[in-house]
Parts: C-alpha cells; sequence; structure tokens
C-alpha cells in the first residue's frame, strides 16, 4: 500500500508515508468515526487501495471521505471501479 501511494506522488511527495507511519496512523485513529480500507490483490501483490471515514474535523453524520489509489503498472484495468 505505500508503495502505491508514495508511487503517486500525493499529498506530501517530499514526505512520503512509511509502514510504520501508517499503522500509527491507524492505531490513533478514533475508534467512534467510522474507517475501513479494501485492497485488490492482483499476482499475489497489492495493486489498489480504497479507504472511506468521516473526520472528526468535518464531521457530517452522512458525509465520509473516499480515497482510492491503484498502481500506475495497474490503470485502465478495472480496479478503482472496483475498490470504488
Amino acid at each position: 500500500m505505500v508503495s502505491i501511494h508514495n508511487s503517486l506522488g500525493i499529498v506530501w511527495p517530499e514526505a512520503p508515508r512509511t509502514p510504520e507511519g501508517w499503522a500509527q496512523a491507524d492505531r490513533n485513529r478514533n475508534p467512534s468515526y467510522p474507517f475501513r480500507r479494501w485492497v485488490a490483490v492482483a499476482g499475489g501483490d497489492v495493486v489498489g487501495l480504497a479507504a472511506f471515514w468521516q473526520s472528526r474535523m468535518d464531521y457530517r453524520r452522512q458525509w465520509f471521505n473516499v480515497n482510492v489509489e491503484v498502481s500506475p503498472s495497474h490503470w485502465r484495468q478495472g480496479i478503482g471501479a472496483a475498490l470504488l
């Protein structure tokens, strides 16, 4: 997941995500707000990820954030649509 995210150069490309940093963020997540994550696997490798969550900063009962990321080598194969 981290390599896909970092390969896309989004958010802060000068401060790429690390597995440890991602795990720490997940541990610090407030469990009272909904959060789910899925991955897409092809040939035994993770090729995409998706998540949805509610933010305490912009909380509205029926509003969610959604993120879908797919490895560039697997674009245009329907993976992003399937994750969404």
